[in-house]
């Protein structure tokens, strides 16, 4: 090792980054900006909101992260007229999916706080918002934060909490942090009740409501949280916006999932650092990640108007007047927080338009993004194909071209119905596979999940696939859009999963799916006898159970992989009451029950 002056080149090197990091530091502990002075904004400004930067040294894409959000920062002060704040909606860092140490976490902060100064330096107020990477302790992917930001706030803004709020012009502004507990609850709704005359706008980093994919169904708050939260920010009539990130979505995708409810507009702001979720379509062949920033434009009491610019491309889209309307079924299935909320019968001992004959009456879609040409997720009733009178249910889900850990997709639609029969609930109807992708774990399920008021009793998954095909797995797609309610689905970092009952059929095997296609096969399945064949000792006997409810799903699901896809239709669904000798069985063949 060369020596300098008696000391080693890496003692040197040292004590030059060592003095680069004081340096920063001193550069940082300037005085925070104290944010009533953005009381004195005029009646008519501008303010930008970019989120999801993940700014980083670690790889190539959270230094893409760093380097997205300096050119914002800079493009942000050459504006004319200038913006009154920037706010970076969560996951400010790079935390390397909870693997990166304290020390690389501290010095992503530390640039953040670099670049956002500069901001500071040309009158223009960063507003740091905190995401689910958002750390100083190196915590888990999916574990609970539980550090304070505030002091790497503090850098910038003065502020006491997370949590905070400010006016500018005649709008109120709220901000708040993904860890959400009672005294953030408390908080706003006494700070939004203080403001109820005034026109509100939320940040935070998770969406509220959906945005079509499945992944983003259960990867946000849990159920009671983001209902409670929800209702607290619809319950004075001054909120106006809730702008969220954490997506990772396209313009496009997040031109067409803002939402209307009661008024407010929810909408989600693509991703500025790495990472893109696959929604199938993007503006300008821009791909699936389109790095910029939202302009928001208010005057007075109204926001004139929002685009959004992409530093891809440097092109700047308008958002679209238009807005999805979140209908009062929608909100009932999204918020809901017990079975019972969120499952509302339809029929006694009965399906209800079973042979689709009356469009999707009595069924329940949930939410899936369609993109306008050729779409990858299809739910509907068609007049083709139909077994038996005119109509039948016709599902299709198709690769969006990226994997990984939660990324497959279902697409699906449920009903529930009351029981006060005690004989053995039977299911029958028929099937028909088309288009299908035998190289992937795609297939078609019918799930039952079986309540007393609001306690599941049992579950089970029949899933149309190969054979040869492990779908252990799967489970995790299917169950997720239901997972604060499942009895299997427990959340784990992305999709992983645990049963709580343990055993349970998987599928229904069969040797090659691809024999199946465009044909009808009948099926029937016993609920009870099947519960009885895998309870094992520590379960009750069917005759036991306290049942009052049955909730049926029919679907198909993608791994997402390739040209992965699965088409499938669902006719002649019927429910009755039979004795426990009816078998199981597809075209009178006996069904067989694995169990894992």
């Amino acid at each position: 090792m060369k020596r300098v002056y008696g000391l080693s080149l890496s003692l040197v090197f040292s004590i030059l980054l060592m003095g680069s990091i004081w340096l920063e530091a001193k550069n940082i502990e300037d005085k925070p900006f104290d944010l009533k002075e953005l009381n004195k904004t005029e009646n008519s400004f501008t303010f930008v909101v970019t989120a999801d930067s993940h700014i980083g040294f670690q790889r190539k894409d959270t230094r893409k992260g760093r380097d997205n959000y300096r050119r914002v920062v800079e493009e942000v002060i050459k504006m004319n007229p200038k913006p009154k704040f920037l706010v970076i909606d969560g996951d400010i860092i790079a935390d390397s999916l909870g693997k990166l140490p304290e020390e690389g976490l501290r010095r992503n902060w530390n640039t953040f706080v670099e670049i956002s100064r500069k901001l500071l330096d040309n009158g223009i107020v960063p507003i740091p918002v905190r995401g689910n990477h958002d750390k100083i302790v190196p915590q888990r992917l999916g574990q609970m934060v539980l550090d304070d930001l505030v002091g790497v706030f503090r850098r910038l803004i003065d502020v006491d909490h997370e949590y905070y709020s400010f006016d500018a012009g005649k709008w109120h502004f709220v901000v708040l942090p993904v860890p959400i507990g009672e005294s953030v609850f408390q908080w706003l709704k006494e700070d939004l009740q203080s403001h109820a005359s005034e026109p509100t706008m939320v940040f935070l980093h998770f969406n509220l409501l959906p945005v079509g994919l499945v992944q983003l169904e259960y990867y946000t708050y849990p159920k009671p949280k983001l209902r409670r939260l929800v209702n607290i920010i619809r319950s004075y009539g001054n909120v106006k916006y809730v702008v969220s990130g954490h997506v990772h979505m396209g313009i496009k995708a997040s031109f067409k999932t803002v939402w209307d409810y009661e008024g407010i507009k929810f909408m989600v702001i693509p991703a500025l650092g790495p990472g893109a979720r696959p929604f199938g379509e993007e503006f300008d062949n821009l791909g699936i990640q389109a790095q910029g920033y939202a302009i928001f434009k208010v005057s007075g009491e109204n926001v004139e108007w929002v685009k959004y610019k992409s530093v891809k491309n440097n092109k700047v889209y308008t958002y679209p007047k238009t807005t999805l309307k979140f209908s009062k079924a929608m909100a009932q299935y999204w918020l809901a927080t017990t079975p019972m909320d969120r499952y509302p019968v339809v029929g006694v001992n009965k399906i209800v338009n079973g042979d689709f004959e009356e469009g999707l009456k009595g069924w329940f879609v949930p939410f899936k993004y369609q993109e306008d040409v050729n779409p990858r997720a299809i739910v509907e009733v068609e007049s083709d194909n139909a077994l038996s009178g005119e109509k039948t249910l016709h599902l299709y889900s198709r690769a969006r071209g990226l994997t990984g850990g939660g990324r497959e997709e279902a697409v699906e639609a449920f009903q529930a119905i009351k029981l006060n029969d005690r004989r053995y609930p039977v299911i029958s109807g028929a099937i028909r596979i088309g288009r299908y992708n035998p190289e992937g774990t795609n297939g078609a399920f019918i799930r039952v999940n079986v309540f007393y008021k609001n306690t599941p009793q049992f579950g089970l998954i029949y899933f149309f696939g190969n054979d040869s095909v492990r779908v252990k797995g799967r489970e995790r797609s299917i169950l997720s859009s239901d997972r604060d309610f499942n009895p299997f689905f427990r959340f784990r970092a992305y999709a992983r999963y645990r049963g709580l009952w343990g055993v349970y059929p998987y599928r229904i095997g069969i040797a090659n799916l691809k024999t199946w296609q465009d044909k009808w096969h009948k099926f029937t399945i016993n609920l009870g006898r099947d519960y009885e064949m895998i309870r094992g000792d520590s379960k009750p006997p069917y005759e036991e159970l306290k049942l009052d409810r049955i909730v049926l799903w029919l679907g198909a699901v993608n791994d997402n992989r390739g040209d992965s896809e699965i088409e499938v239709w669902f006719d002649n669904i019927g429910l009755s009451f039979r004795d426990k000798e009816v078998v199981s069985n597809i075209d009178g063949e006996m069904v067989k029950l694995q169990i894992p």
